[in-house]
């Protein structure tokens, strides 16, 4: 039966029946009057788009926001949807252009595990599509009783999208929030909702699915005749331009495209280093992912409250032979299904279940489907071993560290309260954009804040080509009068990569989120050289996620101010050194592939001279946009001196420099050489030492 819908007679917008007022203008069907949307019942909203509880001042405009993007994500002729003809999508049409990238290709070491991209022959219909003798006899349907063997990775490379599909399939709650037509329309149209770096968009698809000359879906699909696996990558493609874009990715992006919700990635490089050194000890201050039993209670703990998780099969020092030997391929990601503790004879055994979105080919080793040694009480308590080669399997937590790279760690919470803004990476002229923070409810909660990089705003966004610039993002408490005034940084992470995270629990009181890009800023000066009135900045997207209710508002800080925010990282970095018989004290402000240098003045009368020579760095630039530096302090006084950023961040990168400090004795007036840039002046502001 086709999915019911109702026509809007004011803007023509189609709504899901259940719903009494239009998603698009808000008119009320039964009154003919406009609903306000602060009396939008959180059970109403639901019903068409599940949306979380929202941060209080901002839910009205996130409601608002999110059924506009239902109405103008694409261009339809709604009276489609009520009439017999077949809908085709004119913007993601069933032939080519849909399929391969416009005048270019990925690079090959990109197009791995994408062989189907040149057996698309024909654009199929469900109805007309030929699938399995099991499956022939079964009719149509959108999803029924989802299960993760159900979903099966086609021929290109998104196995970072589908290994976090099949994660999502126990998950009914968030299948429902992601297919907006919950029954198939034989009509064609259904309306998919994903999150793309951030934002949550509705994607508005046909049903023509590729296929091969015999008739056989190409790419993704589900078992059963089920189309839910299909449609949503077919939206992916769409959002992305076209199948081939989505040949390769991360496994966190799978996790965030499909829930929108906080993720983390885990690296496992040290905790395996550990694991193997015999000389390990791990004292209290290694309570952290490095440590082995850290990690896998951590694991536990994340499967046990429900978080979702994948895994990236791979190492540097393997080659696809080596892991095909033990039944596992190396640079494939692996869905994360279960994490089980046992106990073997006195011994703990520590598994967990793994799934690979092929739907076949599985682990070899210890613990594999077919191993011999399985423990009959074992065996029992998990249903049985399973024998069909499905590509589910069981795996060791010593095994996972040895052929696996990094888990993907996605916080799915029914309870979070949450933010949503757009904005853009300006320079630091005339001061900087922050996001005000209010936490009020008493005691301690956790909070998740992510920032995404989304692009340019004059061009069009290419997840396979993101802009080589770095990401930073901090949060600090703006400390009370009482306390000293001035910012305490309470976490920040500088990166260059397509998003970063920071995860951090808060008590009540005011903090300020501060996000950025070095690089951006100096990729906009010559823009602002070519095109003053209109300069292409850098666009984001900021998510905030929080265990209790909070306020958040974007406003303005002083330019001057800006040095205060990485003062306080250098701070919490607490990488210092004393020189000059303790007079001047210098400071680095760490990051994975940036460097800062703050230096302070600890004397009462004495101007000091700092040279700083970078001739040993290597494919880094300063925001002093010179090599050589000579600045005068004055006494009681600090400065950031430089700022290093990876030019090119695939060419690699050295961090290297001297620094030299005397007592300066022909001058007594700060001096900066060379002069500060004008759009980097707030960053390298003179500011004045409180003493105590």
């Amino acid at each position: 039966m086709g999915n019911q819908i109702w026509k809007c007679e004011y803007c023509n917008f189609p709504n899901q029946v259940g719903i009494t007022y239009c998603s698009k203008c808000l008119i009320d069907m039964n009154t003919g009057e406009r609903v306000d949307p602060k009396l939008i019942s959180p059970s109403k909203s639901a019903l068409k788009f599940k949306l979380k509880q929202l941060t209080v001042d901002k839910s009205s405009e996130l409601r608002i926001k999110t059924f506009k993007r239902a109405g103008l994500t694409s261009n339809l002729d709604s009276s489609k949807l009520n009439t017999s003809d077949n809908f085709i999508d004119a913007e993601f049409p069933p032939n080519k252009q849909s399929i391969f990238i416009k005048k270019s290709a990925l690079p090959l070491k990109k197009m791995i595990h994408s062989s189907g991209l040149n057996r698309a022959k024909l654009w199929l219909r469900p109805n007309n599509i030929n699938f399995s003798k099991d499956d022939s006899y079964l009719p149509v349907c959108l999803y029924e009783n989802c299960s993760p063997r159900d979903v099966v990775q086609g021929g290109v490379g998104s196995c970072w999208f589908i290994s976090a599909l099949s994660v999502i399939a126990e998950r009914t709650d968030l299948l429902s929030n992601i297919l907006i037509t919950k029954f198939y329309n034989k009509n064609g149209l259904h309306q998919i909702r994903l999150c793309k770096r951030g934002e949550w968009l509705v994607v508005n698809i046909d049903d023509y699915l590729p296929c091969d000359k015999h008739g056989k879906i190409i790419f993704a699909y589900a078992r059963h005749r089920q189309f839910w696996v299909s449609f949503i990558e077919k939206a992916l493609a769409k959002l992305h331009g076209n199948y081939e874009s989505i040949a390769s990715g991360a496994c966190v992006e799978g996790l965030q495209t499909l829930t929108g919700e906080p993720c983390e990635i885990v690296y496992l490089e040290n905790t395996k280093n550990n694991l193997n050194n015999p000389d390990y000890k791990p004292n209290d201050k290694e309570l952290n992912d490095s440590n082995p039993e850290y990690l896998w209670k951590r694991l536990l703990y994340c499967k046990s409250v429900g978080y979702l998780m994948t895994t990236l099969c791979y190492s540097k020092n393997s080659n696809f032979v080596d892991f095909f030997k033990v039944g596992l391929f190396n640079r494939h990601i692996y869905s994360v299904l279960d994490v089980r503790e046992f106990n073997n004879n006195g011994k703990v055994v520590n598994l967990i279940k793994l799934r690979n979105p092929w739907g076949k080919k599985e682990w070899k080793g210890a613990w594999s489907n077919k191993w011999p040694h399985w423990p009959e009480h074992i065996r029992a308590e998990i249903a049985g071993v399973y024998q069909k080669n499905d590509g589910c399997f069981w795996i060791s937590f010593e095994d996972l560290l040895k052929y696996f790279y990094d888990i993907s760690i996605c916080k799915v919470r029914t309870d979070w309260f949450e933010s949503r803004h757009s904005s853009f990476f300006y320079d630091f002229s005339d001061g900087a954009q922050v996001f005000l923070l209010n936490v009020v409810e008493p005691g301690e909660h956790q909070f998740e804040i992510e920032l995404f990089s989304t692009g340019r705003k004059n061009e069009s966004f290419d997840r396979n080509d993101d802009p080589d610039i770095d990401l930073c993002l901090v949060i600090c408490r703006l400390n009370e009068a009482s306390e000293g005034g001035g910012l305490t940084c309470i976490a920040y992470e500088h990166n260059v990569e397509y998003f970063i995270n920071l995860s951090c629990k808060l008590t009540p009181g005011y903090y300020i989120i501060f996000a950025t890009s070095i690089r951006a800023i100096s990729n906009l000066l010559e823009d602002k050289k070519n095109n003053p009135e209109d300069p292409n900045f850098y666009s984001y997207n900021l998510v905030l996620h929080g265990e209790c209710q909070f306020s958040l508002n974007q406003t303005g800080l002083a330019s001057e101010s800006i040095a205060d925010i990485f003062f306080s990282m250098a701070k919490k970095a607490d990488k210092t050194r004393m020189e000059l018989d303790g007079n001047i004290k210098t400071s680095i402000i760490p990051g994975s592939c940036t460097h800062g240098v703050l230096v302070e003045n600890l004397s009462d009368h004495q101007f000091v001279n700092v040279q700083i020579d970078l001739a040993q760095s290597k494919n880094l630039e300063s925001t002093r946009l010179s090599n050589q530096t000579v600045d005068i302090l004055p006494p009681n006084s600090k400065q950031l001196l430089c700022y290093l950023t990876p030019l090119n961040y695939r060419k690699g990168f050295v961090i290297g420099y001297k620094i030299e400090t005397k007592v300066e004795v022909n001058s007594s007036t700060p001096t900066n050489t060379p002069s500060i840039p004008k759009f980097y002046s707030g960053l390298h502001s003179i500011r004045q030492i409180k003493k105590e």
